[in-house]
């Protein structure tokens, strides 16, 4: 007489969500994500997590890393500034690599550095026109607006 056998079934994993933009500078970002819920990791406890990224280079995706990091994230670094990279993942169990996810696009930049002093232009009763000159650091991308400030408080976005 044989013994009873237990048959354990499982597929490979759901894609994982897309990874999340946990901090940026111009040359360095880290990406983070959240462990995959066991009723999307195929049946089988999910042992790893495959991160891939363009290394700015329009799409053209590659392995970065395999990451089991118990904090769910990853740094790059060596990065150049006002270049988007793109990352995407995939999770790995017993039965192999799961699709890979969406595509997060993130921007190597950082804050800009504080513009001139404003100078008066004109003014009259009602009105002042100022001038200021742009920061030095634009942190590694275009500036969109400046925001003016009377007293404290935000009176025009330009």
């Amino acid at each position: 007489m044989s013994s009873p056998v237990s048959i354990y079934a499982a597929t490979i994993p759901n894609a994982p969500a897309a990874p999340l933009k946990k901090s940026q500078s111009s040359t360095t970002i880290t990406i983070k994500w959240s462990a995959q819920a066991a009723n999307t990791n195929g049946g089988s406890t999910i042992t790893d997590y495959k991160i891939y990224w363009d290394n700015g280079q329009a799409n053209n995706f590659v392995l970065l890393a395999a990451s089991t990091h118990p904090n769910f994230e990853h740094t790059v670094s060596s990065l150049t500034s006002g270049t988007y990279y793109n990352f995407k993942m995939s999770s790995v169990n017993v039965v192999g690599e799961s699709l890979q996810s969406q595509i997060t696009p993130i921007l190597a930049s950082s804050l800009p550095g504080i513009p001139g002093t404003p100078a008066k232009v004109t003014a009259d009763s009602t009105s002042i026109k100022i001038s200021w000159t742009a920061p030095t650091n634009t942190g590694g991308s275009g500036l969109l607006k400046y925001f003016v400030y009377v007293d404290g408080t935000k009176k025009q976005e330009i």
